[in-house]
């Protein structure tokens, strides 16, 4: 199998074999990566930052990995699985296709987003409902964001 883990900096790829009665893991892909900051035009013209993930180069890695796989390991794969930190997201089309970028939880979007969302629920109800701490980058918030500038309420600005 090939578990790979992408870090908020870097990414490894590790092979896990069963042998001799036991089972142990070889890592054979570690790659660095970073957020990439566009700077775009607010509603002024003034630009602000916006940061996202390389996805494309995230998923070069992860074929990379595959390939250093089937290089030291072996032809044949019997699974593969991806772990990430899991804060950022985006949607996709019936066809697979990403609708948009991918933003970065460094991105500064989501900036003061628990004190909005805070003004419809309650931290104690919207806790009873998540069970996780207030992040700007929790996936509500995120969500609650992306409602915001789908219906044209809200105009993304830069930090404070």
């Amino acid at each position: 199998m090939l578990a790979v883990d992408l870090g908020a900096s870097g990414g490894k790829c590790f092979a896990g074999i069963f042998e001799d009665g036991g089972f142990v893991m070889r890592e054979v892909h570690r790659f660095e990566h970073e957020a990439v900051s566009l700077f775009i035009p607010d509603e002024t013209g003034r630009p602000i930052e916006r940061t996202y993930w390389d996805d494309l180069s995230l998923y070069t890695h992860i074929l990379r990995g595959l390939r250093e796989y089937r290089r030291q390991i072996g032809p044949e794969l019997d699974s593969i699985g991806i772990d990430a930190w899991g804060a950022d997201g985006q949607f996709m089309g019936p066809d697979g296709e990403l609708l948009g970028k991918v933003y970065a939880y460094r991105d500064h979007r989501l900036d003061g987003m628990v004190d909005e969302i805070c003004r419809r629920i309650s931290r104690r109800r919207i806790y009873q409902i998540t069970g996780i701490h207030f992040q700007p980058f929790n996936v509500s918030n995120q969500l609650h964001w992306f409602m915001w500038v789908a219906r044209g309420w809200w105009i993304p600005r830069g930090p404070a």
